[in-house]
């Protein structure tokens, strides 16, 4: 077993303190530079970004966006200011999810739901952009699939890439396990997040993000005999 597949199959076995949930970036992750800006909450991925995002994934459904900051990412969206709560509706397809900073933890939950449990519908793969702090029970939850259950399993490779002509470039590691494969893509440099108008924040980004890709192995239906 490789020293990445040992660290990770400790994962699941960690007790982490839980982290409290308010409405601010800083109180929900501590980003250094953060202030208590509840704007942050409706932050928009930079629109090169998602682009690029989109043009490897080509993804089908927000399940984060807003009405009210006309931030929706893909043509299909739910509103989450419109009282459409996506935790409780289904992500058919190909779902974005770029999560309220703080209610990352209940998407997160979601998100394995929607690509470990359901048999015929649910998400094909759920690509999901948040604030990268993988000491945090929001992310040991998101992640914990990378760690194999044994080595007959589950196989986890390393690489590194770039988000089409864009600046980001990544390092991470993909995991195929029996019921799919979880991507985790550490992105460099900082991503540089939108307020809900499309301008910068003024105190800047001060945490890293990361991308991860989970993706549902598909479910034939048994031969039928002759």
């Amino acid at each position: 077993m490789s020293v990445l597949a040992g660290q990770l199959a400790l994962l699941p076995e960690l007790e982490l303190p839980v982290v409290q949930r308010r409405s601010s970036l800083a109180a929900s992750f501590g980003g250094a530079r953060a202030t208590g800006d509840a704007s942050r909450d409706e932050a928009r991925t930079p629109p090169a970004l998602f682009a690029a995002i989109h043009r490897e994934l080509r993804l089908t459904l927000d399940v984060c966006a807003s009405a009210a900051g006309r931030n929706a990412c893909c043509q299909r969206a739910y509103c989450l200011d419109e009282g459409q709560n996506s935790l409780a509706l289904p992500w058919p397809g190909r779902p974005w999810v770029q999560p309220p900073f703080s209610q990352a933890g209940d998407f997160a939950d979601k998100a394995r739901h929607e690509v470990q449990t359901r048999e015929t519908d649910g998400a094909e793969l759920v690509a999901w952009l948040s604030v990268f702090r993988p000491e945090t029970q929001t992310w040991v939850r998101l992640l914990s699939p990378l760690a194999p259950k044994s080595s007959k399993t589950t196989t986890a490779t390393q690489g590194t890439g770039r988000l089409g002509e864009t600046k980001w470039r990544w390092y991470g590691w993909t995991s195929r396990g029996a019921w799919g494969d979880v991507a985790l893509r550490i992105l460099h440099p900082r991503v540089d997040y939108l307020q809900p108008d499309g301008s910068p924040f003024e105190s800047g980004v001060g945490f890293g993000s990361a991308l991860v890709v989970l993706t549902r192995k598909s479910r034939r239906s048994p031969a039928r005999r002759k």
